[in-house]
């Protein structure tokens, strides 16, 4: 599948993604910040095709709608990479030392990240069940 192939989705799709990672990203987030004592600012869900997420110099996270389709294992690690960024804005030996710290399996859950571990939008559980609306975070 080509990138661009592989996130496809009609409107509604996207939507209903974006509800429902809403629903199941931020409680991860949440888990993963009060475990780590790492606090974002704003939290959103966006829609990016090419990063699953993104932390901004002022403490705001965005998470990628398009981890859904992927292993929950992955969003987890994701969440953590991404708050670990509120310590440290880069990739340093220091970062992957801190995503360890949190995340003593974070090679493992990185590597689901891949292609062949991702789902169609169809096979998404609890994705047909969404309706259009907000996707309005905090």
């Amino acid at each position: 599948m080509e990138t661009e192939d592989a996130y496809a989705v009609s409107s509604r799709e996207l939507c209903a993604l974006k509800r429902l990672a809403a629903e199941t990203l931020l409680p991860i987030l949440d888990k993963y910040s009060n475990l780590t004592g790492l606090v974002p600012g704003r939290v959103r869900i966006g829609s990016a095709k090419k990063r699953f997420g993104s932390c901004s110099s002022s403490g705001s996270i965005t998470l990628s709608c398009f981890l859904m389709l992927y292993p929950m294992a992955a969003a987890e690690y994701v969440a953590v990479h991404e708050l670990c960024h509120l310590v440290y804005m880069n990739h340093s030996k220091e970062f992957y030392a801190l995503v360890e710290k949190h995340m003593p399996d974070f090679r493992a859950r990185e590597k689901l990240l891949g292609r062949e571990y991702m789902k169609k939008p169809s096979e998404v559980p609890g994705l047909e069940k969404k309706e259009l609306g907000s996707h309005v975070i905090r």
